[in-house]
């Protein structure tokens, strides 16, 4: 079962408690399934933010990293003067005679 799978399976006609239960079984650990449910909320929790921290961390990046290359581009094209004629065509025309058909040899 993928995670597709079990999230479209998760709601399908369950009550609001009996999903949260799965969710608590999903990111709980195997060591705490018997613990009180304030234990295993806490671990949960604590699941949840931890990606969630690290998905503000990849999103930062890319943003920064997409910032540089901005501040780069700016800096060479309006500073420094360099002229940069991109041809996006290009770059599909020379795959596109790549993955064309080769002729049978005469």
């Amino acid at each position: 079962m993928t995670f597709r799978d079990y999230f479209a399976d998760l709601w399908h006609n369950r009550s609001v408690s009996q999903t949260v239960g799965r969710l608590l079984s999903l990111l709980t650990p195997p060591e705490l399934r018997e613990e009180n449910p304030f234990k295993r909320a806490l671990v949960v929790g604590g699941v949840l933010g931890s990606f969630g921290m690290a998905l503000t961390a990849v999103a930062s990046s890319a943003l920064l990293l997409a910032l540089s290359l901005a501040v780069l581009y700016y800096l060479l094209t309006q500073v420094v003067g360099i002229r940069v004629d991109f041809d996006a065509q290009s770059l599909f025309n020379g795959a596109m005679r790549d993955h064309s058909a080769q002729s049978a040899p005469n």
